[in-house]
């Protein structure tokens, strides 16, 4: 006979006691202790301990660098995110090429780690942030217009990302001021 026992959770309504938490295939759920054992499901042995949703990560660059210059271990950069308690992460800058794959290895199981969200490669201005350390096609586009802005767009759209990203600073306090998208290529 399986006995319940009681965890605190916390999550967007707060802090809940006493609550009786199950797992069912890929789902968890929380039980109120007086609606009795769950028909269905593995009760987690948890007394005295707490319940915290996945955390989202919101702006990564899995591969460590906002330049997009390769620096390391993606795998293993994801992997700490999931042993950290992260279950989503957007990465906002890294090359197109190594993150599909990454991100296909991701959903296909050969690698563990977060739900991974892309964008494709950067729309920026030529000279501008972050493209002026570390260029390529498959990390910045470069557009000096309305047109090539949209261009880009259809360009990085053939390749799915789940976002598209614009890159509208203008510099850093070492660097001064870079040169910036223009409002019409922005609202292309």
């Amino acid at each position: 006979e399986q006995t319940a026992h009681q965890v605190a959770v916390f999550d967007a309504d707060g802090i809940r006691t006493e609550r009786l938490v199950v797992i069912d295939g890929d789902r968890i759920s929380v039980e109120e202790p007086d609606e009795g054992q769950p028909a269905v499901g593995q009760i987690i042995a948890a007394d005295g301990h707490t319940l915290l949703p996945g955390l989202v990560d919101m702006h990564i660059h899995i591969e460590g660098s906002a330049s997009g210059a390769p620096v390391g271990y993606p795998e293993r950069a994801l992997q700490a995110l999931l042993e950290n308690g992260v279950t989503t992460a957007f990465d906002l800058g890294s090359r197109m090429n190594m993150i599909s794959a990454l991100k296909a290895r991701l959903q296909n199981g050969t690698i563990l780690g977060p739900k991974l969200l892309t964008v494709g490669p950067l729309i920026s201005a030529p000279g501008g942030h972050p493209c002026i350390d570390f260029y390529s096609s498959d990390f910045c586009l470069l557009v000096e217009s309305a047109q090539a802005a949209r261009e880009a767009v259809d360009r990085i759209a053939e390749r799915n990302p789940d976002f598209i990203k614009l890159v509208l600073e203008g510099g850093s306090a070492e660097r001064g001021a870079l040169p910036r998208l223009s409002e019409s290529s922005a609202r292309a």
